[in-house]
């Protein structure tokens, strides 16, 4: 009878490690390869997004004036807001409270960029808070806080 020799159980321990190694191996290149593709990707989206939004900018500063727009950024974009008219911050202020529907009506109002709502809904998705500090940054815009008042004595 022809028998096939038998591995002792250190060969057959020293074979499994091997196919174990390389196969976590395998698995981890594919992993790199996968997060370097993505990440070109992605990097190719950011810039063209923000390559979007700073012609953007400079269209909305030559058109309203720098001192009259503020620019968020997140992220995953930027928003851009202008000054309020003074009827429309009041109105915001006579509400009398800083709750969130207050804020976006502030924000919605006063908004330029991006030009679709749809497209802030998908900031916001991702980044609710904008909505905060874009509010802030329409405040700033009408004058809260950007001087201190002082006395002459």
């Amino acid at each position: 009878m022809n028998e096939e020799p038998t591995m002792t159980q250190d060969e057959e321990y020293e074979k499994r490690m091997k196919e174990a190694a390389n196969r976590k191996a395998a698995a981890e290149a594919k992993r790199r390869e996968a997060a370097e593709a993505k990440g070109k990707a992605e990097a190719l989206d950011r810039m063209e997004r923000e390559a979007k939004e700073a012609e953007a900018i400079a269209e909305l500063e030559a058109e309203h004036g720098a001192d009259r727009i503020a620019v968020v950024r997140t992220r995953v974009g930027c928003v851009v807001v202008k000054r309020p008219h003074a009827v429309t911050y009041k109105k915001f202020r006579d509400v009398g409270s800083f709750k969130f529907a207050a804020l976006e009506q502030l924000v919605a109002t006063n908004l330029l960029y991006p030009a679709l709502r749809s497209d802030l809904d998908k900031i916001t998705q991702q980044q609710p808070a904008v909505i905060e500090k874009a509010a802030g940054a329409i405040i700033r815009l009408a004058g809260y806080h950007t001087e201190e008042v002082t006395e002459k004595s």
